[in-house]
């Protein structure tokens, strides 16, 4: 049976949702004891990012879409982005629906 691009692309959306879904909200749920605590929440971003084999970037953003953490990649922590808004950047969509618990954003380029 011939697949489609579409459905292929699809498919894999499919598993990448499912797999970065379950993985990044179990780690929701540990951090947020760590919220108030921006070098403790670091830390554990880094020392979580290895098990996040598919990410390039990981931050933490407040309910705002402020980013209140570092920028974890696999070099490790940069913290110039702390208090950079990304409340409009293309991966922010449906941010606020509360039905929503994960969304995997369309691609796109990155400025990076």
């Amino acid at each position: 049976m011939a697949h489609t691009l579409q459905q292929i692309i699809d498919a894999q959306r499919a598993l990448l949702t499912d797999l970065l879904g379950n993985a990044l909200g179990h780690y929701a749920q540990e951090i947020a004891h760590l919220l108030n605590d921006i070098n403790q929440l670091d830390a554990y971003l880094r020392n979580t990012f290895h098990s996040l084999e598919h990410c390039k970037y990981v931050y933490v953003l407040d309910a705002h879409g402020v980013q209140i953490s570092s920028t974890v990649n696999r070099y490790g922590a940069d913290g110039t982005a702390r208090g950079r808004d990304r409340s409009e950047r293309p991966y922010m969509e449906h941010m606020h629906n509360p039905r929503i618990e994960f969304k995997l954003s369309d691609a796109y380029i990155s400025r990076n």
